[in-house]
């Protein structure tokens, strides 16, 4: 079956299942425009006096379903989330808050995403350059289960009645002081995948749970001797620059001393490779070619990372004498 057939089976299958319960529900299948300009089939619940439902999207369950899950199987689940997210909004989020600013503005932050890949964007929302990016500010909403983002637009500012300076100021603030900066080795970040791998947990192994015959002390040394023995080949000069939360994190290379600090604690200027709208990665600039590592970034962008995530295309150096980034032309 084809993404169209599917998508158009599950809608109604989905709304059959869902009139049981609310007769009233219609469920329609929309595109969904997200960051770089990429469309997304999500299945949307309309329910008369309902301000907001949950949207979901439908590409990992076609993956799914190609990889031979049941599609009965699939619509449950989706009823299921469909239910526990409805039930999330109605009893933790309060949508008419967004309508007041002082409500949302301790929510407020930013972000950055690829300026030439987000014209069409840009023309609808408050936005700064930054080197070939774009700042752009988003509200968090979240609760106890899960969390979510409300982009901000141009019509919202107007509603609220600040400026773009303003929403700036906010923004930034809370970003700096909830959104904490995190670098990571790179051969740390690989040894906690493997890790995750073999136990299913990315950081808590049972001291009395046995893991393919081996313990959690075995699975750990093994795993530090296998990244030693490829650290001793081929040493993994590289850091990820992130935040706490792991997500929207590329922002953290604008805070300020972040990159400064680093760099004069390591002794050397460095590289930055805008791995996704989620990290940049840090390279000393003695360790690596600079056409060679925006080879690599673009061969990722291309074959590799989700069109939804990608930062940029281009790599940027940071100098530690004169404290600034720059695009970096090859």
């Amino acid at each position: 079956m084809y993404y169209e057939e599917f998508t158009e089976d599950i809608r109604e299958r989905v709304e059959d299942l869902i009139q049981e319960d609310v007769p009233e529900c219609i469920v329609t299948v929309r595109n969904v425009v997200k960051n770089n300009g990429v469309k997304r089939k999500a299945l949307s619940f309309v329910v008369k006096d309902e301000k907001a439902t949950p949207t979901i999207y439908l590409r990992e369950f076609y993956e799914d379903y190609r990889e031979g899950r049941d599609i009965d199987d699939i619509c449950e689940e989706i009823i299921d989330t469909y239910k526990r997210g409805l039930s999330r909004f109605q009893n933790e989020i309060d949508v008419d808050d967004f309508t007041n600013y002082e409500k949302v503005k301790e929510q407020v932050f930013l972000k950055l995403v690829n300026q030439e890949m987000n014209q069409k964007l840009l023309r609808d929302v408050p936005w700064r350059e930054y080197l070939d990016l774009a700042v752009v500010y988003y509200v968090a909403v979240s609760t106890d289960e899960c969390s979510a983002t409300v982009l901000i637009h141009t019509e919202h500012l107007e509603h609220w009645g600040i400026t773009e300076k303003e929403l700036y100021d906010t923004a930034w603030k809370n970003t700096l002081e909830k959104k904490k900066p995190e670098i990571l080795r790179m051969k740390d970040v690989i040894k906690d995948m493997i890790i995750e791998r073999i136990t299913g947990s990315t950081d808590i192994l049972a001291e009395d749970v046995e893991y393919d015959g081996k313990t959690k002390q075995e699975v750990e040394e093994m795993v530090n001797e296998e990244i030693e023995k490829v650290e001793r080949q081929k040493p993994m000069d590289m850091y990820i620059l992130t935040n706490d939360t792991k997500t929207n994190g590329a922002v953290c290379m604008m805070y300020p001393n972040v990159l400064k600090d680093f760099a004069e604690d390591k002794g050397f200027d460095l590289f930055i490779i805008p791995s996704s709208i989620h990290e940049v990665l840090l390279v000393p600039k003695k360790a690596g070619s600079a056409k060679r590592l925006n080879e690599i970034l673009n061969d990722v962008n291309k074959n590799s990372l989700d069109s939804v995530e990608i930062l940029s295309n281009k790599i940027y150096s940071y100098d530690r004498k004169e404290d600034n980034i720059k695009i970096v032309e090859v």
